[in-house]
């Protein structure tokens, strides 16, 4: 049974929130075009970015955290206004339209996501907040472009990716979700909250080896008095222990490792740039397979939970080819019309598919499931 849709940005935010790193949310532009059109009737901040803000605020309710909106990418692109209580441990930030950046802005993101300019030096005994960067990915399913002979070739436009920043920026991304509900953030600004609602609260407690003992207590009187604040309806996930601890044997890492070869030669991977699957995919895979394991209660990684999620993180990054010029069947003499009319329709698939499911990661879902499907799992 394939995994069809996007995962929800609740589930993303929990497993960035807990692994410290970054991820994109999708939103449609037909989406956004009724947000703006809504903004003007009703005079209210509903566009997405302020939709995900709002989303994170309820979400996180009881963390110490702040959260921001960056509309301008420049040097510092964040300033921070003198506060007298800077103590927080997640430094959230929203960049609203992550397609929108030229290369400049992209490389300048993609520094101040490795080394925080804008953040002061933390205070002796404390450490710097984990920044996370929240970037918002418009799409939409286009019309096929038409060439001058009024022949269409769907691939040119339903095949291209989605996410159009450079590669090194996308990677710094590790997973994709939709955006959040719109009901969740409203009952969060009218404070009204029952059994019904999807909460969040996510309570970290010596999750770092470097924290002693008397930073741990703290913590944990901490989240006590903020968790009086809550209501009971919110889900608490506390962790413990550091979920490093959790075991991964090594026929499952060899299990992550075969799905890796598979995809980076699969079919339709853009083979040049190995399938858009980098080195790092097996630890950022670990990674998320130790969170969910001891999500779930734990203390090891199944193949199963390999599989799901490969899911959530391999999408995202694959790098399918567009055009019949980047088939390696070429090399061995395939036409190149018939490689056309294969990709249109694939396409054919990928436009219904996406739209119907509101999944820009459609074909990419199709591509892990076909080689989840070939692989023997660990035994």
């Amino acid at each position: 049974m394939i995994c069809q849709k996007l995962p929800g940005f609740e589930e993303c935010l929990k497993y960035s929130i807990l692994a410290k790193r970054s991820f994109l949310t999708f939103v449609r532009k037909d989406f956004i075009k009724d947000k703006e059109e809504r903004e003007r009737l009703e005079e209210e901040t509903i566009a997405p970015q302020f939709l995900v803000q709002r989303a994170v605020s309820h979400l996180l309710h009881g963390l110490r955290y702040r959260c921001k909106i960056i509309n301008e990418v420049s040097r510092p692109f964040v300033s921070f206004d003198e506060e007298a209580d800077n103590n927080y441990k997640y430094d959230i930030r929203i960049i609203p339209d992550l397609n929108s950046l030229n290369v400049e802005e992209q490389k300048l993101l993609a520094k101040h996501m490795t080394i925080d300019y804008t953040l002061p030096e933390p205070l002796e005994g404390s450490e710097k907040p984990a920044q996370i960067f929240i970037g918002i990915v418009p799409w939409s399913v286009e019309d096929p472009e038409k060439l001058d002979d009024n022949v269409t070739k769907l691939h040119k436009t339903v095949l291209k990716p989605s996410i159009l920043v450079m590669d090194w920026l996308k990677h710094k991304f590790w997973i994709a979700g939709s955006m959040p509900d719109e009901t969740i953030t409203s009952t969060h600004n009218n404070g009204n909250r029952n059994s019904s609602d999807t909460h969040l609260k996510v309570s970290i407690e010596n999750i770092d080896h470097e924290l002693d003992v008397e930073d741990v207590e703290e913590d944990k009187d901490d989240d006590i008095s903020d968790t009086n604040d809550i209501p009971e309806t919110v889900e608490s996930i506390r962790i413990k222990n550091d979920f490093s601890e959790v075991y991964i044997e090594p026929s499952v890492r060899r299990y992550i490792l075969d799905i890796m070869i598979h995809l980076r030669m699969h079919r339709l991977s853009y083979h040049s740039k190995g399938g858009g699957i980098i080195k790092d995919a097996l630890d950022s895979m670990i990674l998320l397979c130790k969170i969910c394991s001891y999500d779930q209660g734990k203390m090891f990684v199944t193949p199963n939970i390999v599989k799901e999620m490969s899911f959530i993180y391999f999408p995202m990054h694959l790098v399918l080819i567009n055009s019949a010029r980047r088939d390696t069947s070429r090399l061995y003499g395939s036409s190149y019309k018939l490689i056309q009319e294969f990709l249109d329709n694939v396409s054919k698939v990928k436009l219904h598919m996406s739209d119907k499911l509101d999944n820009p990661l459609f074909l990419e879902y199709l591509v892990v499931q076909n080689v989840l499907n070939k692989i023997v799992p660990a035994i």
